[in-house]
């Protein structure tokens, strides 16, 4: 620890009454006291539960879709519909995003990635499921 540098703090940020101000702006929910540090990382939890969950809703879903209903569809079988089908799915995503205040770009952004991902995997489970020489 250097010199004049207490309780880990460094020299840009003096040491202050930090806690007391922190004590000040605790939020009252039913005679409990949140810290207002801890509601913001519970929100931001709760955004990257949402995100993942429509990640892995969204790669699990369009696997399936492909290998279902569009088995016998050739032009799902280009290398163009896992992008244009993630493509597809970020700009949906992305008008969620400006509509709902918990997720954000990084959301759309999942969706879109894990959306073309489940494209190109179906696509391989439905070449993998024809006979050699098809």
């Amino acid at each position: 620890m250097r010199a004049g540098n207490r309780e880990g703090m460094c020299r840009a940020h003096p040491p202050c009454d930090r806690l007391a101000k922190h004590r000040r702006k605790r939020l009252r929910m039913d005679n409990q006291f949140l810290h207002p540090l801890l509601v913001t990382h519970m929100i931001c939890l709760i955004a990257f539960a949402i995100s993942a969950g429509v990640a892995i809703i969204g790669y699990t879903q369009a696997r399936a879709f492909v290998r279902q209903r569009l088995r016998y569809v050739d032009s799902v079988q280009s290398g163009f519909a896992p992008v244009l089908a993630g493509a597809g799915a970020f700009v949906v995503g992305g008008l969620a995003a400006a509509l709902l205040p918990l997720i954000g770009a990084g959301t759309a952004i999942a969706f879109g990635v894990s959306v073309g991902v489940g494209v190109a995997n179906g696509q391989r489970d439905i070449r993998r499921a024809l006979p050699p020489g098809a």
